[in-house]
């Protein structure tokens, strides 16, 4: 999905910019301990909002090769203290582990019950399922009911603006590199399941050229856009 690769590069450097401009210090060790982490990641109002609303159907979807890949990689790998927190608390696959700290934090935002033990044991069920069924490959969301596309629609009216993520490319000394801007269109018309959006600004990176235009219209999917939080919102 475009909007899971243009997540890769932006959410990454927000993670090393992270451990470089706060005080956190090491890495989290426990699931509570990822929660601070996450706040300084998502930091400005239209990020948080933007993960906050996102239902959480689609969390892997979104960022399970990007913030959940990074996790992996460093939260999450050999033998670190999270690592073996979730180990202990019955969870031994990292892909398992990144999709709690996810979910569990987009709860935490929405104020709603962690539940660990129930995502625990859906993820266990899974599992089982999986095994019993081992001529085909199946996913943990395989057996989540997703939310209709019907009800998705009507979080993005027709003049509503929405944020999304566009591919562009960035030229170094030597190499053309992958890049992502965060761009924000206009909702125009509903096509089926899908949305038709105008793009109206990208942000600018210096040495980046957008893949898309302002002005283009772009047929996209709600789960795969942003809603923006409305003027003067601030998460409590």
């Amino acid at each position: 999905m475009r909007t899971t690769l243009v997540l890769v590069l932006l959410l990454v450097c927000s993670l090393h910019s992270v451990h470089a401009q706060s005080k956190l210090r090491g890495q989290p060790a426990t699931l509570a301990e990822t929660f601070p982490y996450l706040d300084k990641i998502f930091a400005d109002d239209t990020t948080r909002y933007g993960f906050m609303t996102l239902p959480e159907f689609y969390l892997p979807l979104h960022y399970d090769m990007s913030l959940g890949l990074y996790m992996r990689n460093n939260w999450l790998a050999g033998n670190s203290k999270l690592k073996r927190w979730f180990i202990s608390n019955g969870v031994n696959d990292p892909g398992h582990m990144s999709t709690i700290i996810l979910t569990s934090f987009h709860r935490y935002l929405n104020h709603e019950p962690i539940d660990l033990g129930a995502q625990i044991k859906q993820l266990q069920n899974a599992e089982q399922t999986v095994a019993k069924r081992v001529d085909t490959m199946h996913y943990i969301y395989d057996f989540k009911e997703a939310p209709s596309q019907a009800s998705l629609l009507k979080k993005f009216p027709v003049g509503e603006t929405i944020m999304i993520y566009t591919a562009a490319e960035k030229q170094t000394r030597s190499t053309l590199e992958s890049a992502s801007l965060r761009a924000f269109a206009v909702v125009r018309a509903h096509k089926g399941e899908a949305l038709l959006f105008e793009i109206t600004h990208i942000e600018e990176q210096p040495d980046a050229k957008p893949m898309r235009t302002v002005g283009e219209i772009v047929e996209g999917y709600p789960s795969e856009v942003y809603r923006l939080p409305p003027p003067g919102w601030k998460w409590q």
